[in-house]
């Protein structure tokens, strides 16, 4: 998230980032003068093992050894990175000049049937019932386009994950409180991670102010 900012405010065309060290590694020269991006790496770390973990790995440990909970702390690594506008000799990133739109409402599709959640479209706002454990969306003819109506639709799918037979969040937060906001970044993030995860960042003429644009045409909550 931090480097599609810098990139954003930089106007850096290139999704790519890398180490100095790695594009040598590569038979890259990062240009001359250009500055670097500082970014952090966390982990969880086993100092018994001295290796880093995930959060299943950790869980599973402290199961299996309660003892052992001491030993998993976390971590963090700083990295300077260059992006691949700075650099010289990478090759040409190639762009998708046309979107199959069938093939992003098959995504949809595909993302409602496994997390097994409710949908349905109708009205003019867009919201996640927890209560109902459905998703509610404006058709899409009501949108900019497309990609507006998949990222406000990522963004409910990102409340959903949330129901207490997924990840068991606490969704009871009102407008304008602690929680609310907590919860509203984390479907914001999680739309935007998903949105390029598919693709929608690497198209000719297709930049972040049209996933944005959903704001403009549907309320979330």
């Amino acid at each position: 998230m931090w480097l599609s900012f810098q990139a954003d405010r930089k106007g850096y065309s290139d999704p790519r980032w890398c180490t100095f060290k790695q594009a040598k590694d590569k038979g890259w020269h990062v240009k001359k003068d250009e500055k670097s991006t500082l970014v952090e790496f966390w982990s969880l770390y086993d100092k018994k093992t001295r290796k880093t973990i995930d959060d299943k790995e950790a869980a599973r440990i402290i199961r299996d050894d309660p003892d052992r909970k001491d030993d998993i702390i976390l971590m963090s690594r700083a990295y300077c990175v260059f992006n691949g506008d700075q650099i010289e000799g990478i090759p040409e990133l190639p762009l998708k000049n046309e979107i199959d739109i069938e093939a992003i409402r098959a995504n949809r599709d595909t993302l409602l049937k496994n997390m097994d959640v409710g949908f349905r479209e109708q009205g003019s706002e867009a919201y996640y019932t927890p209560s109902a454990d459905r998703i509610t969306m404006p058709p899409e003819e009501l949108f900019n386009d497309t990609y507006s109506y998949m990222a406000t639709f990522l963004h409910e799918s990102g409340h959903a994950t949330g129901a207490s037979h997924r990840m068991n969040r606490d969704l009871s937060g009102f407008f304008g409180s602690e929680a609310y906001t907590k919860e509203e970044l984390r479907a914001e993030i999680a739309s935007a991670f998903t949105a390029q995860a598919l693709g929608f960042g690497n198209v000719e003429g297709v930049d972040s102010s049209a996933m944005n644009s959903a704001k403009d045409t549907a309320l979330c909550q």
